[in-house]
Formats: structure tokens, sequence, C-alpha cells
């Protein structure tokens, strides 16, 4: 019985200074513990970017388009306007974009996101609601739009 104590002490000293020379060495700087701590979110790729005029389209990216974005009418009175985005890649996205419109003075005076998924090769019509910063009685919308889009498979 008395060896059985003994052993029993033995074993829960050796559990008690393991777990402290555990927490005592995660406390210490070292290469190994940085690299383990790096954040795990993945990286998002920078949206793609471009500016246009309406009536008008853009391409994005603009060295290898995936996606064409094509403006009729610029945003009725009420702050709608509608776009064609059309996939041009043989895969399907979730599309989330952002619209910006400038004013002449190349003041930011209005703003409309929206996201969706389109398939491989389709054209989608979507009606989007562009929000003005500008008064109630003189609400511009802009004469100069960037979108900001980003893509995901």
């Amino acid at each position: 019985m008395k060896r059985l104590l003994v052993a029993i002490a033995l074993l829960a000293s050796g559990f008690l200074a393991g777990y402290y020379a555990g927490r005592r060495s995660s406390a210490l700087p070292g290469p190994t513990k940085q690299a383990a701590q790096a954040p795990l979110t993945p990286i998002r790729p920078s949206p793609l970017k471009a500016t246009f005029r309406i009536p008008g389209s853009v391409q994005l990216p603009e060295g290898n388009p995936k996606i064409r974005c094509d403006f009729q009418d610029p945003p009725d009175a009420t702050g709608f306007a509608t776009a064609t985005i059309t996939n041009l890649a043989d895969r399907s996205y979730s599309v989330d974009y952002h619209i910006y419109g400038y004013d002449s003075e190349a003041r930011r005076v209005s703003e409309a996101e929206d996201e969706f998924v389109i398939g491989r090769r389709e054209s989608v019509v979507r009606k989007i609601l562009f929000v003005s910063q500008a008064p109630v009685s003189r609400r511009e919308f802009g004469t100069t739009f960037s979108v900001q889009m980003a893509l995901k498979e």
C-alpha cells in the first residue's frame, strides 16, 4: 500500500513538473513559437477595381477579363440602376461588389452594393440601389463610378 502511495505521489509530481515546464516555455520567445502563433485566417485577395461612366461598361480584371458589367442608364430618381453582369469564364463565381459614385469635383456622393452567384458563361440582370449622400433637394448619384469586386469560386 505504501508503494502505491509513493508511485501516485511520484506520478502526480511528474505531471505537475511537466505542466509547469510547458507553461513556462510558452512564455519564452522563439522562432518556433512565433511561427505557431501566426494567424490562421486566410489572406483575402484584393478586390478587382475599375472606373467607368454610365452609360458604359467595364471588364474585370482589365488584363484577363472574367466579368463584364454593362450599365445602360444612370440611377433613376429613386436611386435604382439596372446592370447586366456577364460571366466570361467557364466557372461559377460568388460575386460581391461595391460601386461608388463621384461628382465632377471627385467627391463621393453615392454608393451601392450587391452580392449574388453567377454561373459559367451566364448573364444576370441586376437592379442596384444607389444611396445618395447628397441632400434630398439636389439628389445626385455621380458622373463617374468606381467598382470594387471580389470573385469567390
